[in-house]
Parts: structure tokens; C-alpha cells; sequence
């Protein structure tokens, strides 16, 4: 069988949620006896056209106009589509399934009629305004407009998609606001989680309960909460003075949360780590006391929880998306009341006050996450879902009832 996933950016070219949930499941694939291709658009002059790297996927990259030029929003549609057309055209037969999971780059092939499947990552015109303004900032008078056309280009490819995923009940909802019927026919296929890298460190000391580390691992942009994390630090301190944050990752937001940091008397107790390397977040998260993640809207599946709780590391999390479908079968006290400053607060408290409950806790974290979101049989339920697909092809078979992460 061969699978073309069809995306924006993938792992190396850019690090994110989508490049490594894509990079791994197409890795997943390979291993699983697929031949796994990978079409994406090329983030750096330095990356090659195509390659084939050591995990045996093939990456297919295209070339898209420079965002800093005036007519990206123009130009950018054409080369993307050239760039996905025709390598799937070529790369096509009785045996290839194509997978998106971008929708300005599944939106060529559903014009065309090219069958595909789609898993619904997140809607993107949500977040055109919000999580991407530092990046494709817009003129105001122009948001309205672009907003409209992003939604109407996302119903069409989730319209046409052959077979549609979501990664939880919390984005089916989201995918019900462009398509009920595709909302109601969407297959649930959660996760997944590299399990073997993101484990328990077997010979980690015990923490120092005096001592709590608390870590965060989001973009720094306004829909994640890094802020209200901050501003609920003050509180936290004051019941367990020993304690510190870290916080990795990079955004528009940096600047304003040092200033806040400092403003609010706790720049000593937090340190900003920017972008850190795979085996620095791995470490980070099996040393954290608590992994808090403060999301204030569209958390489409929570892969920092899941990645934490795999390490064994117990996560404080928002009552937003998808994140109290991973934590609630744990322990309720996981989800902190809101996602207010004093509702974190309170939270972390709470579990900081319990060293023995926070124990008993940890002791389950990895059975959330291992086998069930392992990329083994996350991976082997895609290839189900094509298996079928190819066929019938005029229908998409019924799976079997999808089980809730």
C-alpha cells in the first residue's frame, strides 16, 4: 500500500503539533510495510526537493512564496496547488490512498475530485486571527473577508473528503460548525504518541517535594494561557515557596510574559527556555512535578498532555477542547475549575498539597496513554480505515465504533 500525506510543513523543515503528528504516522507507517510519501512545502532554501530519510518516509517538498512578499495571499493558492497536484497524479494507483491533514493544501485535490482522506487537526479559520497573526497578520479591513474564504475553503475539502477523522469529541464539534454530516459520519481515531521516546526515566531520583518544578511546553501566543500560568504563579508560591516554572517554546508573546514575569516579582522562579530539542522536552517532563498546560480556547487534542503523561508526569490542565477527554479518566482534580489565573492556582495547589495523591496519580499516567495512543496501533487502525477505503471504492466502509481517547 502507499499512503501520500499531504500537509504543510513536516518534521525537520518546522517543529508544531501538525509537522510531528504527520512525521510520526508516516514513520509508523513505513515501519508497519507501507511505502509512506510525504508532501509538504519547503520551509528552508537548504531542504532538499525529495529525499528519503532513515525511517523510510519520502518527503516531497514544494516551493511557496516568501510570506513577506505583498502578493503571498495570491500567489501562494497557485504554487501550492502545483505543488500538490501533480506529484499526486503521478504518485497515484489502485493501491495509494492519499491523506490530508492541511486544508488551503487538500483543497486542490478536493476541486479535482481526487479522492483523499482528511483528519480534522483543528479549524484554521479559527485560528487565522488568533494563533497564525504573527505570522500572516492582516490588515483589519481584509480579516473579514479572508476569515470567510479560509471557512468556505474547509467546508468544501471536509465536503469531499472521503473519510474524515477527528482526534476528539471536542473537534467534532468544531467540525459540525462546517459540515454536520461529516461531523456525524467522522471517525475518531485519537492520538498518537511516540511512546518509546516519551517514557518514565527508570532511574530518575525522587523530587524534592520542597522543591516542586512545574513545566509548560506551548507556543507563546494569547490562546494558550502562558499569561494567566504567570499571573497564577504569585498564589502558588505562596503556599509551596520552593517551586519554579519553565516554560519552553517561542511566539509573539515572549516579550510581554518576561515583562510580566518581572512585573509580578517571580522572575526568579521562571525560566524561559525557547525552543528546545526533542531530548530537552523529554527531560523536562519527566523531571516536572506537575505539567501544567493553561489553554483558554481550541485545544483540538493536547498533544504536550499526552506527551507528558507518557513520561509518567501527572498534567494540570484547562477545562477547554479536547484536554479533559485525556485527563478526566485519570483523576478529575487533574482539570483545573476554569482557566483563570486563581483556578490554576487552585489546581496546582491542591495536588502540591497531596505529595501522596499526586503519587498515586503519576502511577497512572502512562496506562492513559500506553498501548491505547501508542503510534503502533494508532497507525494500524489508519491502515484499517485505507484497507477499506480501497475496497469499496465508491463508499467509505463502516469502521468499527470509535473508541473515546
Amino acid at each position: 500500500m502507499r499512503v501520500i500525506l499531504v500537509s504543510n510543513t513536516i518534521i525537520p523543515d518546522k517543529v508544531g503539533g501538525l509537522p510531528r503528528y504527520v512525521r510520526e504516522l508516516a514513520t509508523a507507517l513505513a515501519q508497519s510495510g507501507c511505502e509512506a510519501i510525504v508532501l509538504a512545502k519547503r520551509a528552508s532554501a537548504d531542504a532538499p526537493a525529495r529525499e528519503t530519510a532513515a525511517d523510510g518516509v519520502t518527503i516531497i517538498r514544494h516551493s511557496v512564496p516568501s510570506k513577506h512578499n505583498p502578493l503571498f495571499a495570491a500567489f501562494y493558492p497557485v504554487s501550492s496547488a502545483r505543488g500538490v497536484l501533480s506529484p499526486v497524479r503521478r504518485a497515484r494507483g489502485p493501491e495509494t490512498v492519499v491523506h490530508c491533514h492541511f486544508a488551503p493544501t487538500a483543497l486542490p485535490l478536493a476541486l479535482a475530485r481526487i479522492p483523499f482522506v482528511y483528519t480534522f487537526h483543528a479549524p484554521l479559520w479559527r485560528e487565522l486571527l488568533d494563533e497564525r497573526q504573527e505570522t500572516y497578520r492582516l490588515p483589519v479591513a481584509l480579516q473579514p473577508p479572508a476569515v470567510a474564504a479560509v471557512r468556505a475553503s474547509e467546508r468544501i475539502v471536509v465536503g469531499r473528503s472521503r473519510q474524515t477523522f477527528v482526534l476528539s469529541e471536542f473537534m467534532r464539534g468544531q467540525l459540525a460548525e462546517l459540515n454536520r454530516t461529516s461531523a456525524e459520519r467522522a471517525e475518531l481515531l485519537a492520538g498518537g504518541i511516540d511512546v518509546n521516546r516519551f517514557a518514565p526515566d527508570a532511574d530518575a531520583r525522587e523530587p524534592d517535594p520542597r522543591s516542586p518544578m512545574l513545566f509548560t511546553a506551548r507556543r507563546l501566543t494569547p490562546r494558550t494561557g502562558v499569561d494567566r500560568l504567570l499571573r497564577a504563579l504569585p498564589e502558588i508560591l505562596g503556599r509551596h515557596p520552593g517551586a519554579s516554572l519553565q516554560i519552553a517554546g517561542t511566539g509573539e508573546m515572549e516579550a510581554e510574559l518576561r515583562a510580566l514575569a518581572t512585573g509580578l516579582g517571580v522572575s526568579r522562579q521562571v525560566g524561559f527556555l525557547g525552543q528546545v530539542s526533542d531530548r530537552t522536552l523529554v527531560d523536562c517532563y519527566r523531571r516536572a512535578t506537575l505539567v501544567v498546560i493553561p489553554t483558554i480556547r481550541l485545544e483540538g487534542f493536547g498533544l504536550a498532555v499526552g506527551e507528558a503523561l507518557a513520561c509518567g508526569t501527572p498534567v494540570v490542565g484547562t477545562p477547554v477542547g479536547a484536554i479533559p477527554e485525556l485527563l478526566e479518566p485519570i483523576d478529575r482534580r487533574l482539570i483545573a475549575r476554569d482557566s483563570s489565573p486563581a483556578g490554576l492556582a487552585a489546581a496546582v495547589n491542591a495536588l502540591l498539597d497531596d505529595p501522596a495523591g499526586l503519587e498515586s496519580i503519576a502511577a497512572h499516567c502512562r496506562a492513559r496513554i500506553e498501548p491505547a495512543l501508542g503510534w503502533d496501533v494508532v497507525a494500524a487502525r489508519y491502515r484499517e480505515a485505507y484497507l477499506g477505503l480501497l475496497e469499496s471504492p465508491t463508499r467509505a466502509r463502516n469502521l468499527k465504533p470509535a473508541q473515546r481517547i
